[in-house]
């Protein structure tokens, strides 16, 4: 665990996953029902790439995906972020949130989300905030617009098995189609 904080909201402490807490990760990851809208639950490998590179981005730009706390308990209930992506040739920062299925349905993911994009637009460093999802990961889509976000375009996903995405924009990013 690490005691930096990246954001707090009412209920929620966002920080940077710690070394010792691939097995924490792995919980939410691979598991189906939190993992629904992906192709499937991630394997054990690709949970201990995505650690690894989250403890990356945030070591090199104070970026990548951090641990979801529940202040009421110290629960990690989740992960979330802003990462570096590409979409059409063009450098844009996605904010990512997956909350456990345990959780769902508590507001937890439209409060993680609110402090994250806190976070993108003080940055001035990042590139223009997007987020996308699955076209059926409904959950998620009304996230995204609750905090203002604007459907752009949608997409194949190659690496989600062929589903349509749609990306949200804040309406002031303009992505070329």
């Amino acid at each position: 665990m690490t005691t930096d904080i990246v954001a707090e909201s009412d209920r929620l402490i966002l920080r940077p996953w710690g070394p010792d807490e691939l097995s924490v990760l792995h919980g939410i990851l691979s598991h189906a029902e939190t993992m629904k809208q992906w192709p499937a639950p991630l394997s054990d490998a690709y949970i201990k790439s995505w650690h690894d590179w989250a403890q990356e981005l945030w070591a090199e730009r104070k970026l990548g995906r951090w641990a979801l706390v529940r202040k009421s308990d110290g629960a990690v209930i989740g992960d979330c972020g802003l990462v570096p992506m590409e979409l059409q040739g063009s450098a844009y920062t996605d904010l990512g949130y997956i909350v456990h299925a345990d959780h769902h349905g508590q507001g937890y993911g439209e409060e993680a989300a609110r402090a994250i994009l806190a976070v993108g637009r003080a940055r001035a460093d990042i590139d223009p905030l997007v987020i996308h999802m699955a076209e059926d990961h409904l959950r998620s889509k009304r996230v995204a617009e609750k905090l203002g976000f604007v459907e752009n375009f949608r997409f194949v996903h190659p690496e989600n098995a062929g589903k349509t995405h749609i990306v949200f924009t804040d309406g002031l990013t303009a992505i070329p189609r």
